[in-house]
């Protein structure tokens, strides 16, 4: 490696180690990483501001200001009260309809915003038919994972790898959607069966009313109207020549224009730490990329992403990685990999793409540290009074995750022989 590699190489190790450390804050710590390139020289302001990616950091803030618009309606709270009811005090049904429910809202509203709204919920059923909380928290937790496999915007990582491979929102319906289905579909049952839940109605009744969750009937309708439109747009935007960060930008400010929503409440919804963080991390990225560590990495890999193999490689690599550490600067590190490697070794880089994004998703329910929704899943059991340990947490985790890894595997193997 040339010598001139050891100043960026440098600063990207002491800063990663404040990131993963949490010594300092990771957001600090990334702004202040990307800084030490520019001022040491490593790349030019012009650079440091050509490495951003605005295209995926413009998306991130739309579909987040579109989620504080459609919270703010009670939709989602009424249609998870009158699943719940619909079931009528069945918990292995319970179990279904918490499971899928998180999976889908977090398709939509990202993984915290989906575990603080079924956390609550899931909070109120089991007190109310006492019924033990921690596998429904567990179960819904890691279905947040398993949502963002459903579409482009289940999670940033989707929003950050499309963007850079170029996949549109119809892609991931023949990409991720169907495998994610079956995992959300063997997840739940696994919970059943492991937790011994019971499939007959128990003795209590659902007091909840699904109609107090609507504050105001017409920010309600809006709310329902746009987030169809939104996901229609989404799905035509490749066809009528409109990129996945316009229509989430115009969906986020039509959302604000027509239900009055303040704005300043939903700007501090916006996850602005997140947002600053990539900042930092994209700026630190393009140090390392243009000191040429990244082709000396690609070199070496290309050859084993040749084959089957490779993919496999990067799903058991990256699968338990992203249990253990956070999983958005890995990503942000691993997409010049990936396109360099494809192109050195004359091969397409969407089946690593691909793999590299349902390993990060489902790899995070490897811990309890692995995803935010499984922190405030335990905080959520912590304050009900029926805590989930992280013994407990882990011992169901690591099943469920080793299971998903083996499944995508297969996947992988089937769709990109």
């Amino acid at each position: 490696m040339e010598i001139h590699a050891a100043l960026p190489l440098a600063i990207f190790a002491v800063t990663f180690f404040f990131i993963f450390t949490e010594r300092v804050n990771r957001t600090v710590a990334a702004l202040v990483g990307g800084l030490a390139m520019v001022l040491a020289g490593v790349i030019t302001q012009k650079e440091a501001f050509d490495a951003i990616q605005f295209p995926a950091i413009g998306a991130i803030i739309g579909i987040l200001i579109l989620v504080s618009v459609v919270r703010s309606s009670g939709l989602f709270s009424y249609l998870a009260i009158k699943a719940v009811k619909a079931v009528k005090g069945n918990p292995a049904q319970l179990m279904v309809v918490f499971a899928f429910l998180s999976a889908l809202m977090a398709a939509f509203l990202g993984s915290t915003a989906t575990i603080l709204i079924m956390g609550t919920l899931i909070a109120l059923v089991c007190k109310q038919l006492n019924l033990r909380m921690p596998p429904y928290l567990m179960a819904s937790a890691m279905m947040t994972s398993v949502g963002g496999g459903f579409f482009l915007t289940g999670s940033s990582i989707n929003i950050l790898i499309s963007g850079a491979a170029g996949f549109s929102f119809l892609d991931f319906f023949t990409n991720t959607l169907p495998v994610a289905l079956l995992l959300g579909a063997g997840t739940a049952f696994f919970f059943i069966r492991y937790f011994k839940i019971e499939n007959k109605p128990v003795p209590g009744e659902i007091l909840l009313d699904e109609n107090q969750a609507i504050k105001d009937k017409r920010k309600f309708y809006i709310s329902t109207a746009l987030l169809a439109l939104t996901v229609v747009m989404f799905v035509v935007a490749e066809f009528v020549g409109l990129t996945i960060e316009i229509v989430a930008i115009s969906a986020g400010l039509l959302g604000l224009l027509l239900t009055s929503l303040e704005p300043e409440k939903a700007f501090k919804e916006v996850q602005w730490d997140t947002i600053f963080f990539l900042v930092g991390v994209f700026v630190l990225m393009g140090g390392i990329e243009k000191s040429g560590v990244f082709h000396v990495v690609s070199r070496v890999i290309a050859p084993i992403m040749k084959s089957c193999m490779g993919l496999v490689f990067l799903v058991w690599t990256m699968g338990p990685v992203s249990g253990i550490i956070h999983a958005l600067p890995i990503t942000v590190a691993l997409i010049p990999i990936v396109k360099e490697a494809a192109r050195i070794g004359g091969i397409s880089a969407a089946p690593m793409f691909w793999t590299l994004l349902l390993a990060i998703n489902f790899g995070e329910n490897l811990t309890p540290i692995g995803s935010s929704s499984s922190i405030l899943a335990m905080g959520i059991g912590r304050e009900s009074g029926q805590p989930v340990s992280f013994k407990e947490f882990l011992k169901v985790s690591v099943i469920v995750t080793i299971a998903h890894l083996a499944i995508i595997t297969g996947w992988i193997l089937f769709r990109y022989r």
